[in-house]
């Protein structure tokens, strides 16, 4: 018997009372009796024995509480009353007593509020699962994206990334209409040699604006960069540093939505895949690789500040270096 107190659903008084709980024909159940307690004589403090049962429940017309360390166990009924008491320790070892089994998750509660092993083991597996869905279910998910997302809206998404850049990142670029001729036609020459049907691509230039203290020819602000719907945004800085046959990143950019939505092992992979179709393509043109290799070695000894920091693409640009300039290794790795 233990000490609680009821409510019928309709009334906020509560009724002093004793449970007993009583072992169900269902497997596992446990039903409950909620018994009155008589008012004690004046003058003394305890009670009398418990009349008959004023309510009684069956095991599917009770909600038992989940186990744990709780000042208040509420038992909840079908109808709507429920019952509550300050001795959840007995009412957890009264429940064992009677072959209470919980159901489903409350079944995993009440054995892991037992149990230092249990506890360990499901934050064991909640972490497991937590790194399958951080490594595995957000590229999926952004795979599905992508291949729903219509065209329309790519463009337009790039379009207002780079107004939002163009206001607080990026400046007009200082290169002359010739010279950014000059890079798109070499551009779109090397695209023709890929022996693939690509997508059409837009390439467009724009300086990185300094920040405070910071030298306007600093080596951070060399980068290109991919917006959906085929915009490739480049640097002057990386202009300036680049070499005749150095234009990486020419790969699809499709997928440039979940990229922000991607972990660092997603994102290395689609370097690799960038890496992959740039030795592909200067294959293709008869042109070396070296000169990216060089140029990416160049930017890995950068101090990459502002703009550097969060557009970067490249979070391993010493391996993508040694991938570049290892054709065994490039085509193990592309292979794969």
């Amino acid at each position: 018997m233990i000490a609680a107190r009821f409510f019928d659903g309709h009334s906020s008084q509560p009724l002093p009372c004793l449970l007993r709980l009583l072992p169900a024909a269902t497997r596992g159940g446990v039903a409950l009796q909620i018994h009155a307690l008589p008012l004690a004589a004046p003058g003394d403090s305890a009670t009398g024995a418990p009349t008959a049962p004023l309510r009684a429940f069956t095991a599917r017309q009770i909600e038992w509480p989940d186990a744990g360390e709780t000042r208040i166990a509420v038992i909840r009924f079908a109808d709507g009353s429920q019952a509550q008491t300050l001795e959840p320790a007995a009412l957890a070892r009264a429940l064992r007593a009677a072959g209470y089994r919980a159901p489903g998750l409350h079944a995993l509660a009440h054995t892991m509020a037992g149990s230092w092993r249990a506890l360990l083991a499901g934050v064991a597996v909640c972490a497991a699962l937590s790194v399958a869905v951080w490594l595995y279910g957000v590229p999926a998910a952004a795979r599905v994206i992508t291949e729903v997302m219509p065209t329309r809206w790519e463009g337009e998404l790039a379009d207002r990334t780079l107004q939002t850049l163009d206001a607080s990142w990026l400046s007009p670029s200082k290169l002359g209409a010739e010279r950014q001729a000059q890079i798109r036609a070499d551009f779109s020459a090397l695209l023709g040699q890929t022996g693939v049907a690509a997508p059409p691509y837009t390439l467009v230039f724009r300086t990185l604006r300094p920040r405070p203290g910071q030298s306007a020819d600093g080596g951070g602000g060399a980068n290109a960069f991919a917006l959906p719907g085929g915009l490739l945004v480049m640097t002057d800085e990386l202009v300036a540093r680049g070499e005749p046959g150095a234009l990486g990143d020419i790969t699809s950019v499709a997928a440039t939505l979940p990229v922000a939505l991607a972990t660092l092992s997603f994102s290395r992979r689609h370097e690799l895949e960038a890496d992959c179709f740039a030795l592909h393509t200067l294959a293709r043109a008869g042109q070396s690789a070296e000169p990216l290799a060089r140029l990416l070695d160049t930017i890995a000894g950068w101090h990459r500040e502002g703009m550097a920091d969060v557009l970067s693409s490249h979070p391993s640009t010493a391996a993508r270096v040694q991938l570049l300039r290892d054709p065994a290794a490039a085509a193990k790795a592309c292979r794969a």
